[in-house]
């Protein structure tokens, strides 16, 4: 479990890389706010990168969303800034609050972002291995550069 402090705050979440199924898997157990997002977009990009790996999967069934609609509208480009782009599958697992997270994926792929919002951990993780749905080839200007292996 990955801890980050900032202004007294403190804020759980685990990035670790499966191998068995070759994507990187992501859980916040806390309050999620626009604020600690920045660091746990780098984090997670860092073990993309550290893996060569295009594929993410975060397990949000236990934070608590405490963000305006405007908020989850700077999303797409906070995470672009960190280097996520159409190269990167991502698929979220959340549980109530679906109306925010359904605008969240409206906006990230309008963003030109691959991510899909599930309910089940199970059919998520089944879309982001199906690698039909996996962008194959780099776009130029990413700066997260990947290879095709996942």
């Amino acid at each position: 479990m990955a801890y980050y402090e900032k202004l007294g705050d403190i804020v759980k979440y685990n990035i670790e890389y499966d191998n068995v199924n070759k994507y990187v898997k992501a859980c916040i157990e806390d309050e999620i706010e626009l604020r600690y997002l920045k660091q746990f977009y780098s984090d997670l990009a860092d073990v993309l990168r550290k893996h060569n790996c295009k594929k993410a999967l975060t397990d949000l069934r236990s934070a608590m969303v405490n963000m305006t609609i405007i908020e989850i509208d700077e999303l797409p480009n906070l995470a672009s800034e960190i280097g996520f782009d159409a190269l990167i599958k991502r698929a979220l697992v959340v549980s109530d609050n679906f109306k925010k997270y359904s605008f969240f994926e409206s906006i990230s792929n309008i963003n030109r972002q691959n991510m899909k919002i599930f309910r089940s951990f199970s059919e998520a993780e089944e879309w982001l291995l199906n690698d039909e749905k996996a962008p194959n080839k780099a776009i130029p200007g990413s700066s997260l550069t990947i290879d095709e292996q996942g």
